[in-house]
């Protein structure tokens, strides 16, 4: 379906999901497109995790913060970021462009295992942090950090 000729995780435009130099951004679907086993490395899969924090004020399962929701956006909590996701290896201290993606109050957070992940919320460090693995394959490591609270 993808045209590539191989198994193929198929991501949104968001850098996020140019996990590596094999991946490329197709522009007519503005979605990246990455080989699911790349030569030299094992195979890659899609995991997600769930991360809920009552640190937050007015957080009410997923990570959600009010009063940090873009102007005219604040009855669509969908639309209030309240940190990032990024990929370890990546921005301006290795060079390129930060790979992340917003976090908002959704609790889960969809990438590519085997890859490093962490976690910055606006708020500062959560002194309490669950995070559950909801899909994330054998054999498919997923390596996480966040911000350690003083």
């Amino acid at each position: 379906a993808t045209g590539e000729g191989r198994p193929t995780i198929v991501g949104s435009n968001k850098d996020w999901w140019n996990v590596c130099d094999d991946c490329r951004l197709e522009p007519l679907w503005q979605t990246w497109l990455c080989p699911k086993k790349p030569a030299g490395f094992p195979e890659r899969e899609v995991a997600n995790i769930i991360i809920m924090t009552p640190d937050i004020a007015g957080s009410k399962g997923g990570v959600r913060v009010p009063g940090v929701c873009r102007p005219g956006k604040e009855a669509d909590w969908g639309d209030c970021d309240v940190g990032y996701i990024a990929l370890w290896g990546h921005g301006p201290d290795h060079g390129d462009a930060l790979r992340s993606s917003p976090i908002t109050q959704n609790a889960g957070i969809t990438g590519i295992a085997g890859t490093g992940w962490f976690l910055a919320l606006d708020g500062g460090a959560a002194k309490h942090l669950t995070i559950s693995p909801a899909q994330v394959p054998n054999g498919a490591p997923l390596r996480f950090a966040a911000t350690y609270p003083s």
